[in-house]
């Protein structure tokens, strides 16, 4: 179930990134090929949409205010996760 993105959200989960925006922003970009890569090799139906939910649910941790202090590695457990959601499904 895809749940939308509010500006709020996604601008909590760049700063988690990194405080500075550009690189946030870089970090983000780099971030997203390698969990496409990640749904791709394991044959997930579509990478990129497992790839916005990933963000999408780590995004509204953030907005709810758990502290994340590993963020790659999150956002990796969360893409697993999501990845075993679509294989069951």
């Amino acid at each position: 179930m895809a749940t939308a993105l509010t500006a709020e959200a996604f601008a909590k989960l760049l700063a988690c990134l990194d405080p500075e925006r550009e690189r946030a922003g870089a970090k983000y970009e780099d971030l997203r090929r390698t969990l496409i890569r990640f749904f791709e090799w394991r044959g997930a139906p579509f990478p990129e949409e497992h790839t916005d939910e990933t963000f999408n649910r780590v995004a509204r941790k953030l907005n709810e205010g758990i502290e994340i202090k590993n963020i790659n590695a999150y956002c990796y457990e969360v893409a697993r996760l999501v990845c075993l959601e679509a294989r069951k499904g």
